[in-house]
């Protein structure tokens, strides 16, 4: 399970990740600018798209259920609409269509959680 947090950052998502880790390996993907952290650059949305892809296959994470929250989520529906073959499920949370952190510098990290049953 791949969560993409939003404004609030990954902080929020500790209980759930926690919750969700017992039973499957999850992945927090943290995008910088978000929470708190600054960014250097002007946001990519192609690149962080193509990073979280790349991060994603060398993990050999096979059809991943991906939950997007707030501008996270904004990003999960760019991944799922550009690769619909790679993705089992989109799970979005609060979520809009259209990139309301535009003006933000945008980056991103993961971390992993989680068993591989």
């Amino acid at each position: 399970m791949d969560i993409i947090a939003g404004m609030g950052g990954t902080d929020a998502w500790k209980t759930s990740v926690e919750s969700i880790s017992a039973t499957n390996t999850c992945y927090v993907i943290s995008i910088n600018g978000l929470n708190g952290s600054k960014n250097p650059t002007l946001p990519d949305f192609e690149n962080i798209q193509k990073e979280i892809l790349s991060c994603l296959q060398v993990e050999k994470v096979e059809k991943p259920v991906i939950i997007g929250h707030s501008f996270g989520g904004f990003i999960a529906m760019q991944l799922v609409v550009n690769h619909p073959d790679f993705f089992r499920k989109l799970i979005l949370i609060d979520s809009s269509t259209t990139p309301a952190a535009s003006n933000l510098n945008l980056s991103f990290s993961v971390a992993s959680s989680g068993n591989d049953d």
